[in-house]
């Protein structure tokens, strides 16, 4: 539990530093927009329902936006998976030199997570509640 003059001080501080909403707003604010995202989730469908003639890049998957920072803080899934891949690029680097920063794209098969949770899982990782 804060004190009175611990949540004083934090109301002081938010109020010098430009903070004039509550985290969970600011994160909604961050879902709903998509403004300064840097990873691409791709939640793809059931393979059995496509159509074989379709390309497979083509078919039903379900690509959101999203921040690593929050999947990481929400999620040790997401923590494991963004590290091992920021690991990877690192050592890629090293053997081909800078490139552009390009948005962290990872793909989710069906059996790991379902793409009809997809929307779902994703705003519960950024406001913490769940909506169907």
């Amino acid at each position: 539990e804060m004190t009175p003059n611990q949540i004083d001080l934090l109301i002081s501080l938010g109020r010098e530093c430009g903070v004039p909403n509550l985290l969970e707003v600011d994160l909604e604010h961050l879902y709903q927009s998509g403004e300064h995202t840097d990873c691409i989730l791709v939640f793809t469908g059931d393979k059995s329902a496509q159509t074989p003639d379709l390309d497979p890049d083509l078919d039903s998957a379900v690509q959101l936006s999203c921040h690593k920072a929050v999947l990481c803080a929400r999620s040790p899934f997401f923590r494991n998976l963004v590290s091992r891949r920021q690991q990877a690029a690192a050592a890629e680097k090293q053997d081909r030199g800078p490139t552009l920063p390009q948005p962290m794209r990872i793909v989710l098969d069906e059996s790991v997570i379902p793409q009809k949770y997809a929307r779902v899982l994703v705003r519960a990782l950024y406001v913490d509640s769940i909506d169907f």
